[in-house]
């Protein structure tokens, strides 16, 4: 069972609930609110097992932020969340290193499906 989750995220009311919800289901909650607190985090020493990660951020995009995630971390589960109609094929997310995709606004359930359906360890 993964014990903590850094969650990126620019809107706080999203970044609230969602850190109450995954609190709800026993998880620690790293956050972040842009790609630079993001890069500083996943450069620390903190032990994290999966990045629910924003995909548009006030300073980039999670595109941008993923290479660095996987470099650094190669084992890092990482869940692409984005409230937009996004248009990229999931077969090349998870080609590029992306986990699973979840769709905003999303509810508990939605939640722990991802989090019940991703594998035990790494990307695969």
């Amino acid at each position: 069972m993964m014990s903590t989750i850094l969650l990126v995220e620019d809107d706080n009311l999203v970044s609230d609930v969602t850190r109450e919800l995954l609190e709800a289901l026993d998880y620690q909650v790293l956050s972040a609110c842009d790609s630079a607190q993001t890069r500083e985090i996943i450069k620390s020493e903190v032990s994290i097992d999966l990045v629910l990660l924003d995909l548009t951020l006030p300073d980039g995009n999670a595109l941008d932020l993923y290479p660095l995630m996987i470099a650094s971390r190669p084992d890092l589960k990482i869940v692409i969340c984005t409230g937009s109609t996004y248009d990229y094929n999931r077969k090349n997310l998870k080609k590029d290193g992306i986990t699973a995709f979840l769709q905003k606004p999303f509810n508990l359930d939605n939640l722990m499906q991802i989090l019940e359906e991703l594998p035990a360890q790494g990307n695969a």
